[in-house]
């Protein structure tokens, strides 16, 4: 009988989890009810960012732990894969600047940026990036004082 319970305990166990192999399956388009559908589940953790919600599912190999995320925007997965973050030592223009590449209109009124190139939405980011990193190095110039 402790047998059995133990094989029962152990079987719901392994039930729960969700299976790394069912998130390979997870494909860009699809809604979140059929991604809950496909995982047996929800995330272990949302979040919103950039105007998307952020899922992270977490799956487990031993001792080993990996993360992965989808990325929703109206409600549909636009991005399936690592964990996205700042990168080391960037100032918080510059992710502003680096998540708006879809609509970089800085410098320019929302009437203006319609009518911008892409190569002129392109400099504009630069610009606005390196006027960013200037910023950054005279703080830390004062810092050193």
């Amino acid at each position: 009988m402790k047998q059995a319970f133990v094989l029962v305990t152990a079987f719901l166990v392994a039930s729960c989890t969700t299976p790394q192999h069912s998130f390979e399956n997870v494909n860009i388009g699809m809604d979140k009810s059929e991604v809950i559908e496909l995982m047996g589940g929800g995330p272990q953790l949302t979040k919103r960012r950039n105007s998307e919600d952020v899922w992270q599912y977490h799956f487990y190999t031993g001792e080993q732990k990996s993360i992965k995320e989808l990325h929703f925007k109206n409600n549909k997965v636009s991005y399936k894969g690592e964990p996205v973050g700042p990168r080391p030592g960037e100032s918080a223009k510059a992710i502003d600047a680096r998540n708006s590449r879809a609509l970089p209109s800085f410098g320019a009124s929302s009437s203006q940026a319609e009518n911008l190139t892409p190569k002129q939405k392109q400099e504009n980011l630069e610009k606005y990036i390196k006027e960013d990193e200037e910023t950054q190095a005279q703080k830390s110039s004062f810092k050193e004082l």
